[in-house]
């Protein structure tokens, strides 16, 4: 068996990539979701291509920063801080105008082709009208989503590979099913 270690919010901040390349040099992490929305997302990407073979996967779930679109495009996504709502209260993703979402999903995948040289590999996805909008810009990016099993019969808690998507980048390394540690 091979563990495959997540960095998670890699991009948040440069004291965040900081401790992921850390990692990533003592050999602890395979692969990292990167926060395309946060102001250490640039500096992330840069630090990144030092490791090709680490995969990057978009960071799901929530968002925490600001718009990667034009913020006047996207305001059903918006706090009056002019942050993405969601941090606080993951609901308000069921209260914004789908094409909004849409163009903000899309903003941020096209941002990591253009800094990294490719869309992220993989992401997670919850239910909600903004997850709907990410779905469909995976699809159109192939981004792999619901890659992994919840609650393993093996590891209780853990998550383990759903064997149809066992030639992800992330798993190359894998000796036998890995498992899945989120470090972050």
């Amino acid at each position: 068996m091979k563990l495959v270690i997540r960095a998670d919010d890699y991009g948040y901040t440069s004291i965040f990539n900081q401790g992921t390349i850390k990692a990533i040099e003592e050999g602890l992490v395979t692969y990292v979701d990167l926060m395309l929305d946060c102001a250490g997302c640039e500096d992330a990407i840069a630090r990144i291509k030092a490791y090709p073979w680490i995969s990057v996967g978009w960071h799901g779930g929530h968002f925490w920063g600001w718009p990667v679109s034009d913020p006047k495009k996207v305001p059903s996504l918006l706090g009056n801080d002019g942050r993405f709502k969601f941090k606080d209260d993951p609901q308000e993703k069921n209260r914004v105008v789908y094409e909004e979402a849409l163009l903000e999903c899309e903003a941020q995948v096209v941002r990591c082709i253009r800094l990294l040289g490719r869309a992220p590999c993989v992401t997670t996805l919850g239910e909600s009208v903004f997850e709907s909008a990410r779905k469909e810009i995976c699809d159109k990016y192939g981004i792999v989503y619901h890659y992994m099993k919840k609650k393993s019969r093996h590891h209780d808690g853990w998550e383990t590979l759903d064997p149809k998507y066992e030639d992800l980048d992330i798993y190359k390394m894998r000796a036998g099913e890995p498992t899945v540690l989120t470090v972050g």
